[in-house]
């Protein structure tokens, strides 16, 4: 008896030293997101504005993807898309109210089921609990306290509410972003250092999401004012950036850990006289950096030239870290592009509907018909080589009873631009007229991919 029970003793013990090991050789996840990040704001992607000292350490000790994209060019669609693996086709987060459809599978959920504690630290209301991005994660530390566009007088916290009725959750956003938005970077890096020193022990999944450089809107605010803040919003968040790492270092996790780090979305400086992000497809709201780091398991100081995705995160931090993906994305693992010659025929689904909103649009009215009021759908497909960007009018989406727009309305008012982007890297000549089969061909695919 007694020999049985040490057996049994001993089997268990062996069970639990096995689990043990197991656990304590997973690699841990730490994805950074930078809101409103062009590439080229990054002195290791050419920038000369701004000094990134934090940010381009990491590309030097990893692969740096020259020619990565967003899908959708603001935050919350865009990061639905990095969570996902699914684009903005599939997820259709499109309006400012729009939550994340219940039934898709997200990646924070992949690594809870393995065991790992999966913590986020978001900094933008975009980012809300109430828009359903919290899934899989055990915490999900949501605090914002500083407005994004000034108001005057004092400011009362609000707590988040979803109302699921458009008029109601147009007026909240409003206020919420004249009253608490945001978190500053140092907030943000302070909670992530606080839950690496308490959590570090045991294999984490953990993202972290800066509102970076982004622009607040303070009363009598112009483009021109805030254009000249950017490299200074870049270089204070490369700091920030670096002290998680820093303290990644500190911990001893920086060999069991593999990092991501990439841009939300870009951000426009005047380029197409335009100011922001969200509203266009052009390439600096499109293309963002992004930094896939793991010393000792990947080389260092290698440069990608193929076309990525913030699709391509989900499939290739499951891969990384040995787990089973999620079960259908629209990425394609960094890995497979680190190590196969690039083709060039890639096609990437972009959208934005920022102008299909009720504040942005527009009444006009078509031949022999009566005046409509409407939106702009902007849709398009990126390629290695080539941008087609394709406006058209589209019915009002953050309405309850959104504006129906008729066809010979949207034929008249369509517009279609089409990029060589080696040859015209700053999208200033549009191939339309000259190319048009390859037009043709390109707006079908978004159609078909669309459906």
């Amino acid at each position: 008896m007694i020999r049985r029970i040490a057996f049994g003793f001993t089997a268990a013990l062996a069970l639990a030293t096995f689990l043990w090991l197991r656990q304590s050789h997973r690699p841990n996840v730490l994805i950074i997101s930078v809101d409103a990040l062009r590439a080229d704001a990054l002195s290791s992607y050419g920038g000369t504005t701004s000094r990134t000292p934090q940010m381009d350490a990491l590309a030097s000790a990893g692969v740096l993807f020259r020619q990565a994209v967003c899908d959708v060019p603001w935050t919350r669609p865009s990061l639905a898309t990095l969570l996902t693996g699914r684009d903005a086709a599939t997820h259709r987060v499109r309006s400012h109210i729009d939550r994340l459809r219940a039934d898709l599978p997200m990646l924070p959920e992949v690594f809870q089921a393995a065991g790992y504690r999966t913590q986020a630290i978001v900094s933008a209301f975009e980012l809300d609990s109430i828009y359903r991005l919290d899934r899989g994660f055990f915490g999900y530390d949501d605090t914002f306290v500083d407005p994004i566009v000034a108001a005057a007088g004092d400011r009362v916290h609000m707590a988040s509410v979803y109302f699921g009725d458009a008029s109601k959750d147009r007026s909240f956003r409003h206020s919420k972003l004249e009253i608490d938005a945001m978190r500053p970077d140092q907030q943000t890096a302070d909670a992530a250092v606080g839950f690496l020193r308490r959590e570090g022990g045991q294999p984490f999944f953990l993202w972290v999401h800066f509102f970076g450089p982004r622009e607040r809107w303070p009363s009598g605010a112009t483009p021109e004012m805030l254009v000249p803040a950017y490299p200074k919003g870049v270089e204070a968040t490369d700091a920030q950036v670096g002290r998680v790492l820093q303290t990644l270092a500190q911990l001893g996790l920086q060999n069991r850990t593999i990092v991501v780090l990439h841009g939300t979305n870009g951000q426009s400086l005047t380029e197409h006289d335009l100011f922001g992000h969200g509203t266009d497809l052009y390439e600096p709201s499109l293309r963002v950096p992004l930094i896939l780091s793991w010393p000792g398991h990947l080389p260092a100081g290698k440069q990608v030239a193929a076309l990525a995705s913030l699709a391509d995160v989900s499939p290739t931090v499951t891969e990384m870290a040995s787990l089973r993906p999620q079960e259908m994305t629209d990425g394609r693992s960094l890995l497979r592009l680190m190590d196969a010659p690039d083709s060039g025929d890639r096609r990437l689904y972009i959208e934005t509907f920022v102008l299909a909103h009720a504040k942005l649009s527009q009444v006009a009215r078509a031949p022999g018909e009566a005046e409509q009021r409407f939106g702009t759908a902007v849709r398009g497909m990126r390629t290695q080589r080539w941008k087609y960007i394709r406006s058209e009018p589209h019915g009002l989406i953050d309405l309850g009873y959104p504006a129906i727009v008729s066809d010979e309305l949207r034929r008249s008012r369509r517009r279609e631009e089409l990029y060589d982007l080696q040859a015209d890297p700053s999208e200033s000549v549009n191939l339309v007229e000259r190319e048009p089969e390859m037009a043709r061909d390109f707006s079908r695919w978004v159609d078909d991919h669309v459906k």
